[in-house]
C-alpha cells in the first residue's frame, strides 16, 4: 500500500479506513499485524503503531529502533494476555497493550 496501512470489509472488500505514515514510505518492510477488538498493531522499520480497528484512529506509536538506515527489516509480533511481544533488530521487547 506504499506508505499506508488500513482495513477492508471482510465480506465486500470495501476499504474501511487507511492511515498514511511517512515512516512506511521509506522502508521495504513486511508489516506483521495483530488485531484485537480494541487494537490494530503493526510494526515497521523499528516502529510499533497502534490504531483503533473500527475507525483507524491512531492510539499510540512507539519508536523502538527507528532509523533512516534501517533499509529492510522483517519483524515478528505476538499478543498474549494484554502484552505485545516484538522481535526486531536483533532485540525482543514486551509492551503493555495500552502503549
Amino acid at each position: 500500500m506504499h506508505g499506508r496501512f488500513g482495513a477492508l470489509d471482510a465480506a465486500t472488500g470495501t476499504e474501511l479506513w487507511q492511515l498514511r505514515l511517512a515512516k512506511l514510505r521509506e522502508h521495504n518492510s513486511i508489516l506483521p499485524m495483530v488485531t484485537t477488538e480494541e487494537h490494530c498493531i503493526v510494526i515497521t522499520a523499528g516502529m510499533v503503531l497502534c490504531a483503533e480497528p473500527r475507525t483507524g484512529r491512531m492510539k499510540w506509536e512507539k519508536n523502538l529502533f527507528f532509523t533512516d538506515r534501517l533499509d529492510t527489516e522483517q519483524a515478528s509480533i505476538l499478543y498474549r494476555d494484554g502484552t505485545i511481544f516484538v522481535a526486531m533488530c536483533m532485540h525482543v521487547c514486551a509492551l503493555d497493550l495500552e502503549g
